[in-house]
């Protein structure tokens, strides 16, 4: 005979173990549980959705207090906005008179070209003939024209795919450098294992000094030089003033 199955046999059977636990106690427990959880439930429903709950129509008043699908604010643009910073750099915008608005990530000897102040925000001009001749200069570095600034969220987002960037520079004795920034594929497996293609330093635009030392780096990435600016693909949408839709379709 199995001694340790008597030695636990009589355990289970001293009189100190208390009284054998009822049959039903935990299915009690059980539903216990199940109406409280019932119960929580609909009080959540019906103070969420009440109509889903009590199947009559939910008083207006009822619901000032839930934000409703008109309850959301507008969004509003700043159409008066000139150079405004952000965390990485600054960006440039400009208001043409034929409508819409030029965009563009500036660098500080874009700034100077500009002749805008690197350190301060700023506004447009409120002069229609003014603001046109600083978009004339502003698409003259590169700066794409939307129609509407919803258009930069939705890129901003991954709604849509940014255009390739347009680098320009132009030297002092005439004529325009040109070169258009597109991303270039990276077929690596790892972050740490070396290209398996040969990248452009694109960076090194953003070391120069002066115009003449970008228009040596436009060079040196493959760009083209344009002794006649009007010959320059790039530049063939700066009727953006008389009709803006030209621009849109570059």
């Amino acid at each position: 005979m199995d001694t340790e199955a008597i030695q636990d046999d009589s355990f289970s059977m001293t009189p100190n173990d208390g009284p054998a636990q009822a049959p039903g106690l935990g299915i009690g427990r059980k539903l216990l549980i199940a109406v409280i959880i019932l119960a929580l439930t609909t009080y959540l429903a019906y103070s969420t959705f009440p109509s889903s709950v009590t199947g009559r129509p939910v008083n207006i008043g009822e619901m000032k207090t839930r934000p409703g699908p008109g309850s959301c604010p507008q969004n509003t643009y700043d159409t008066q906005k000139r150079l405004r910073f952000g965390r990485q750099g600054a960006v440039v915008y400009g208001w043409p008179s034929a409508g819409g608005m030029l965009y563009r990530s500036v660098e500080p000897l874009e700034l100077e070209f500009l002749g805008i102040d690197r350190f301060s925000e700023s506004q447009r001009s409120q002069d229609p003939a003014e603001e046109d001749a600083f978009c004339r200069q502003l698409y003259k570095i590169g700066a794409r024209w939307y129609e509407h600034e919803r258009e930069l969220q939705d890129l901003m987002l991954g709604d849509r795919k940014w255009p390739p960037r347009l680098e320009f520079g132009w030297p002092a004795n005439g004529g325009v450098w040109a070169v258009r920034k597109v991303k270039e594929p990276d077929l690596r497996k790892h972050p740490l294992d070396p290209p398996l293609v040969e990248r452009k330093p694109w960076g090194k635009l953003y070391m120069a000094l002066n115009m003449e030392e970008r228009c040596r780096v436009i060079e040196e990435l493959g760009g083209t030089f344009f002794p006649n600016p009007e010959e320059c693909d790039y530049l063939t949408g700066k009727a953006f003033l008389e009709a803006a839709s030209e621009i849109r379709e570059e």
